[in-house]
């Protein structure tokens, strides 16, 4: 599946150590398209969700321009993950 990382959200990633793996399957590092996959659409997503604040529960601290970087990267995922269902 193929899903395009923005800077913003390359940068985040980085500052919270999500390269390096722990509880996350393989992201790849830095900004761009990168092919990945399900298992790793999905925990993306998710933490997208929360991060962009779409349910109303992300944390308050986040500035708003990396906020909308996550509510795009979870709408992205949104329709990757439909496009292969369907």
């Amino acid at each position: 599946m193929k899903i395009r990382f923005s800077a913003s959200i390359s940068n985040d990633y980085d500052s919270r150590c999500v390269f390096n793996g722990g509880d996350w399957p393989l992201v790849p590092d830095g900004p761009g398209l990168h092919d990945i996959p399900r298992e790793t659409v999905l925990a993306v997503r998710d933490d997208a969700q929360h991060n962009g604040n779409v349910d109303g529960d992300g944390p308050d601290c986040m500035p708003p321009g990396l906020r909308r970087a996550y509510a795009a990267l979870y709408r992205q995922c949104q329709r990757v993950l439909s496009e292969v269902v369907q």
